[in-house]
């Protein structure tokens, strides 16, 4: 991801104060409870499949910056609050590596 692109630049001054829409969705209508931490890699094909490329561009703006702030504690409570499920930082870190390098792909 170019450090130039207006959108990332804008993401990285301000996530904590925008609500992560692109992520907020995929926790919220695919990553949800009823589904296992395992089935993930299922969810993220469909996610692909079902989703125009902006969305997905979007989402993978969001998870670089996710991943290069490293703030687990507050992506914790984010998934908690929009998905409903409880993930240690190692599980979120995974779950992150994996949607980014399947959206890369």
């Amino acid at each position: 991801m170019p450090r130039s692109d207006k959108n990332y630049t804008f993401l990285k001054q301000h996530y904590k104060n925008e609500f992560l829409i692109y992520f907020r969705n995929f926790v919220e209508c695919y990553f949800v409870p009823g589904y296992n931490y395992d089935e993930l890699p299922t969810i993220i094909k469909r996610y692909i499949d079902n989703e125009v490329s902006s969305m997905s561009d979007g989402l993978l703006r969001e998870l670089l910056l996710i991943k290069e702030s490293k703030d687990w504690n507050y992506v914790q409570q984010f998934v908690r609050k929009h998905g409903m499920r409880l993930l240690s930082h190692e599980k979120l870190e995974k779950m992150i590596a994996l949607l980014i390098e399947s959206l890369n792909s």
